[in-house]
Order: structure tokens, then sequence, then C-alpha cells
């Protein structure tokens, strides 16, 4: 066969032609690839830069999990609420955050608590180009939620507190209707039993009233003009149990007055229920640094072993022993959260079948 060198040689002159080309087209079209790579991943890097700056300027803690669950960014605040550990294995024993990775969620808010807090934790499926993942925001809660536990305890206390005065003056009221009384001394009773009731009930109101100030007065407070005020609330009592105020105090004191009042009654109310025979006392002294109002009483007393539990919510000493079968055992809790608001202290001295002494300290440089 002839070999047509002329073609031969035109077909290797035309390929030595055409490679530069060749080369040039598959060099610039990589280039041109590994720039569009480079310009993703720098745009992906950027986003995630972006992301994370955001998520760095929210005071609320979050972080940042991939679609499968793997943390990828928390900021400042998240790492402050959570302890390393935590952290960690967030994921992993977080149930609620498992579920909604595992179930596909594209949003939820649920409501927990942590570290004695209240959060509602947000979390939002994303698939933006922007950020594919997951994130999980903690919303603190705190404020409002305790508002509106007190809320529920104010209304739990009105209703345990107030039952047993107002069924009593309902009893007694039904009482006068039905029955004619001949003896004036029992209808007499019958009626200082229903003021009674009925002063128990105003100072019930102010109690839990008390307990929701959050603003207190500072005004002169005449010692003996407080001590003769609150003779006044006593002095109509149909009980064998005597009230003595004595005041050794020559300066005034400048505290409160609503508040303080309101401390001295439940103190003399709480010796009054405990004591069935004797006497309370209400007492003023002084020393250079503080002034000190003490209320003993000749009661029950208690041991040792509930000293430290009397202060607490409903909390009331051994019922067999307790002449009074109203109350609920909010007096004294309600005296030491008035205290801490009025910056006092008070200390108690106790012992069984001998009677309590409650002793309250005023700063005297609270006058300054």
């Amino acid at each position: 066969m002839l070999i047509d060198y002329d073609n031969v040689k035109i077909f290797f002159l035309s390929i030595v032609f055409i490679m530069p080309f060749i080369i040039f087209y598959l060099i610039s079209y990589n280039i041109v690839k590994k720039k569009d790579l480079v310009a993703r991943e720098t745009k992906r890097l950027n986003d995630k830069n972006v992301v994370q700056l955001i998520i760095s300027n929210k005071s609320s803690p979050t972080i940042l999990l991939s679609l499968d669950g793997d943390i990828i960014y928390y900021n400042d605040s998240f790492s402050h609420l959570f302890d390393t550990n935590d952290i960690d294995n967030y994921v992993e024993d977080n149930i609620f955050v498992n579920k909604f990775i595992t179930g596909g969620h594209s949003h939820r808010i649920i409501e927990t608590t942590y570290k004695e807090r209240y959060f509602y934790v947000e979390m939002m499926r994303c698939n933006k180009d922007i950020f594919k993942g997951i994130i999980i925001s903690y919303i603190d809660i705190s404020l409002i939620k305790n508002v509106y536990i007190k809320q529920e305890e104010f209304i739990k206390d009105l209703k345990h507190e107030l039952r047993t005065p107002i069924s009593g003056i309902i009893g007694l009221s039904d009482l006068l209707m039905r029955v004619d009384f001949d003896n004036q001394d029992e209808l007499k009773k019958i009626y200082y039993t229903i003021n009674d009731e009925s002063l128990r009930i105003n100072s019930i109101i102010d109690n839990l009233t008390a307990n929701f100030e959050t603003n207190t007065k500072k005004e002169l407070i005449d010692i003996d003009y407080l001590f003769d005020d609150l003779n006044n609330v006593y002095k109509t009592r149909d009980t064998n149990i005597k009230i003595y105020f004595r005041n050794y105090v020559n300066d005034n004191l400048i505290s409160d007055y609503k508040l303080v009042k309101q401390v001295i009654i439940n103190l003399i109310n709480n010796g009054l229920q405990y004591t069935s025979e004797g006497y309370v006392s209400i007492k003023a002294y002084e020393d250079i640094n503080h002034i000190y109002i003490s209320v003993r009483d000749t009661g029950i007393g208690m041991d040792s072993k509930e000293l430290d539990l009397i202060f607490d919510r409903f909390y009331r000493i051994d019922k067999s022993r307790d002449k009074h079968t109203g109350g609920h055992g909010l007096g004294l809790n309600i005296v030491k959260s008035i205290l801490v608001k009025l910056n006092a202290t008070i200390d108690v001295k106790s012992k069984v079948n001998e009677g309590s002494t409650f002793t309250i300290k005023f700063n005297k440089n609270e006058n300054s």
C-alpha cells in the first residue's frame, strides 16, 4: 500500500497547530473550575463567618449543630450557661434535642429549666445556602415565670388563709340568725369572736399583700406611738392572755412604719396562737448600734430542731401541741421576707413548755 506522505505531513502539521489551543482550553477550563470551587468555598466560609458573627452578638445562649447533630459553634452566652462537660455531651444528654434532630421537625419551642432558671428553647432547622444545620437558642423567661409562680402562690395562700376565719364568721352569723339568745354574756362572746375573725382576715390581707410590695419607706417611727397603735388593735380581744408593751428606747427608729407594724402583729398573733395562759410581752430596747424589738410569749414553746424550720412557708409546729386549729404557717414566713426588705434580722429562743422569744434587730446606721 502506497503512503501519501503529503497527507501524513499535513495531518501532523494540523495536530501540531491545534494542540496548543487544546492545551490552552484545558488549562483555562481547569483554572475556571478551580476558581469556581474556590469562590464557592470562600462564599461558604464567609457565610459561616457571617452566621457565627451574628450568633456571637446574640445575648441569648445559642448553639449551631449540623443536620446530623454535630456541634459546629456556640456563643459566649451559651458557654457561660452550660458547663464544659454539659456542652460536650449536649446533644447526647438532651432528649428533646435528639427528638428534634431525628424527627425531622423544622421548628419547635419548648419550656425547660436549667440551674434553677426557666427557659424557652427555640429549635430551628435551616437548609439555606448561607447555613445548613440546626440553630438552638435559649430565651430566659425566669422573671416572667417567677411572677406567674408568685401569683399562683398568692391565690393558694389567700384560699388557705381566708377559709378558716370566713367559715367561722359564717357559722356564727348563721347561729345568730337561728337562735334567740337570752344570755347576754354568751351573745357578747359571739360578737367578740366575729370581731376577732374579722381582724384576722384584715391581718391576712395585709400579710399577703406585703409580700408583693417591693418599695419600702424610710420614715420616723415613734415607738411609743407604734406601741399605742398596736395596743388599740388588741384591746377588744376577749381573752385571758395579757399583752404588755414596754419601750426603753430613746431614739426614733427610721423604717417603714406599716411593715414594722405588720411584723410585730404577726409575732403577737403567733404568740397568742400557741399560748393558752399567761402573757405576750413586746419590748423595745437599744444598744450603741442597734434597736431591738422582742416579742415573748409563755406558750408551748419549741424544741431546737424546729427553730430552723419555723420561717418556712406553711410550716407549723406539732399540731398535737397546737391549741388553735386555724392558720397555715404563713405568718412567720412573711415576717422573714418583710425583714429582708427592711434590712433587719430576727433571732429566736425557745424551750418546750416555757415559751418563745422572737427578737428583731434594726441597725441604727439605717437611720442616717
